[in-house]
């Protein structure tokens, strides 16, 4: 069975969606798909198991989380 998870993260403006998307593309490559919309980001995972794509949700949030207090401090 597959899983399919869609997150959307959204910001106060396309500029700060915009440079947490490009910090968070390397480490996403490959194993989230993701897009920019307006002033949100769209992630979209998915995995043969619950526990695999909850991993990478939590990767995925501990990551936004650094970038975000980085880039509004």
């Amino acid at each position: 069975m597959i899983i399919k998870v869609k997150i959307r993260l959204n910001y106060e403006n396309n500029e700060i969606a915009r440079i947490t998307f490009k910090a968070l593309e390397p480490d996403n490559r490959g194993f989230i798909d993701g897009e920019i919309l307006d002033n949100s980001i769209i992630f979209k995972l998915k995995g043969e198991s619950i526990g695999s794509i909850r991993q990478s949700i939590d990767d995925l949030l501990v990551s936004e989380m650094i970038i975000e207090n980085m880039v509004i401090k």
